[in-house]
């Protein structure tokens, strides 16, 4: 296993994946590592099922714009795997919550098996077209139908308690402001300025000056430097891990 790939399953374990790999010692950059989770999936499948199924609990701890702002750095196969992993996800809960990052995705052109081991032969490519779900095929990456599986991944309660800063995201439901909380945090003893998280989370500045006034009022955030006010530069106050 390359060193890559074991920090990614042991940033996975902190969250509560059951991976044959020794956790983190912190609580990692969740929006960050979903991203760099894709580029594993070709040559693992358990990745595809064992992440949608963790989103499909914990979707109130990532923060959607900045997920989707981050997914931009990164290919546009690995673009259309994050669609069918949000979209999968979807599937499994009572609202489309990934549906604006969903728009701001794209299918990969041309179609192709998800996985490496069908793009090897002729055979298994047709194979994998034929029983594609109609999930995959919209985003290109034929694969069978994803099952949920939440025997793979720890109780609520342990995650939670392993990584107590995932709580006060929690709180918003993934919205603009647990995108400012997760910037803020993966920035850790920094400040942040209004316009970087503007630009991190793909929003205007009147929607982070907003978010910032409501978090600093719950005493979530607070502002750093002479002017003390939401014109200068903000920081997490919470430094659970």
């Amino acid at each position: 296993m390359k060193d890559a790939e074991r920090h990614i399953l042991a940033d996975w374990s902190r969250l509560g994946i059951l991976w044959n790999v020794a956790a983190s010692r912190r609580t990692p950059d969740v929006e960050s590592l979903i991203v760099r989770s894709l580029a594993l999936i070709p040559d693992n499948s358990r990745m595809l099922v064992l992440l949608s199924s963790w989103l499909s609990v914990f979707w109130r701890c990532v923060g959607r714009d900045r997920l989707s702002q981050l997914a931009l750095s990164v290919s546009t196969e690995e673009q259309a795997a994050l669609g069918l992993v949000l979209e999968t996800t979807n599937s499994w809960l009572p609202a489309s919550i990934f549906a604006g990052s969903l728009k701001r995705l794209a299918p990969v052109e041309p179609p192709r098996p998800l996985f490496n081991s069908y793009r090897a032969r002729p055979a298994l490519a047709r194979l994998a077209e034929l029983e594609a779900s109609s999930i995959a095929r919209r985003w290109g990456l034929w694969c069978l139908p994803v099952e949920r599986k939440m025997n793979g991944i720890r109780p609520t309660e342990w995650v939670l308690d392993k990584n107590p800063a995932l709580k006060g995201r929690a709180l918003f439901k993934g919205s603009l402001k647990t995108s400012i909380l997760a910037a803020l945090d993966a920035a850790g003893a920094l400040p942040v300025g209004p316009t970087t998280l503007s630009r991190n989370c793909g929003v205007t500045r009147k929607a982070v000056y907003d978010a910032l006034d409501d978090l600093r009022f719950a005493g979530m955030v607070r502002p750093v430097g002479p002017a003390s006010s939401l014109h200068g530069v903000m920081q997490d106050t919470d430094k659970a891990r």
